[in-house]
């Protein structure tokens, strides 16, 4: 008896079927690739244009929240320009700080009632196209900050102090 040493013959599904797997899975790979950095340009995109309008209306939500007693947030003009007030008392003093928007910054002014100043000395701390400020309701004051690009967010606080000194 003669051993015969069985071969087994090689078909082309043997070698067409893994080069198409690798196909497939390396198709995929790509194709995700793709996706996730147009998803990430798409959410840094999104991210930038509404970072200095959403970061300016945080800075004036958070200044009323900590000067909110006695009625000392109003709104108003100063210089030409429509502003948040607040106002504060040290010593026999009075003091107010005004923040608002003048040539594409939102700036920040504190200054001794009475004494010469203008919107310019104020210090810039974004840079924003416009910013306005409306009280919907007895106790709420509504902000609007459009950026440099167009982009516009608004916010709505509420002011727990009124004029007279009652809260409300």
């Amino acid at each position: 008896m003669s051993m015969q040493i069985r071969r087994d013959p090689h078909h082309l599904i043997d070698v067409l079927f893994p080069a198409a797997l690798l196909f497939v899975f390396a198709f995929s790979a790509v194709s995700v690739i793709l996706l996730a950095t147009g998803v990430y340009r798409d959410t840094a995109i999104h991210s930038s244009r509404s970072y200095t309008a959403e970061t300016a209306l945080a800075y004036l939500t958070e200044k009323v929240h900590q000067n909110d007693a006695d009625g000392q947030i109003d709104i108003g003009t100063f210089d030409g320009c429509e502003a948040l007030q607040i106002r504060q008392s040290y010593g026999d003093s009075d003091y107010t700080t005004y923040i608002y928007a003048y040539e594409d910054a939102l700036r920040e002014l504190f200054v001794k009632d009475g004494a010469p100043a203008s919107a310019e000395d104020g210090r810039a701390i974004l840079a924003v196209s416009s910013l306005s400020f409306t009280r919907p309701d007895d106790g709420l004051l509504s902000f609007s900050c459009t950026n440099t690009d167009g982009t516009t967010a608004r916010a709505v606080v509420q002011v727990r102090s009124t004029k007279g000194g009652a809260a409300s």
